[in-house]
């Protein structure tokens, strides 16, 4: 799980090179990379909860609050994104399989948070 949140995560930064972006698409890019970042924060204090068996439903609530908020920014942003000129089939690839990317570290996170849940419930 860890290595395809990583894999994703170097698939979006390669992506991101060889995008030229407007400031507001920029924004909301970074956003949801920030989003991100607090996401695998409360993940890792997830974990460190797990090893003291103490309940995680605190720190699942708020990664799948985050998750939301990621979701309604890429709404946002792929319905803004759609009435953009895309000068080639190429570059409109590149930005959609980056905005794709970008938002799929925070699926994956969420996913982990289900995982540790069903560790946590496992060894009550």
């Amino acid at each position: 799980m860890v290595d395809n949140a990583l894999d994703v995560t170097k698939d979006a930064a390669i992506e991101y090179t060889d995008l030229e972006l407007d400031e507001e698409t920029k924004d909301d890019c970074a956003r949801i990379a920030d989003i991100s970042a607090k996401m695998c924060e409360m993940l890792l204090a997830a974990i460190e909860t797990l090893s003291g068996r103490a309940d995680l439903r605190e720190k699942s609530l708020a990664i799948r609050i985050y998750e939301k908020r990621v979701d309604e920014i890429e709404f946002d942003l792929l319905k803004r994104l759609r009435t953009k000129e895309i000068k080639n089939f190429w570059e409109g690839k590149a930005l959609s399989d980056f905005i794709h990317d970008l938002t799929s570290i925070s699926d994956l996170i969420e996913d982990a948070s289900d995982y540790l849940q069903i560790i946590n419930i496992s060894l009550r």
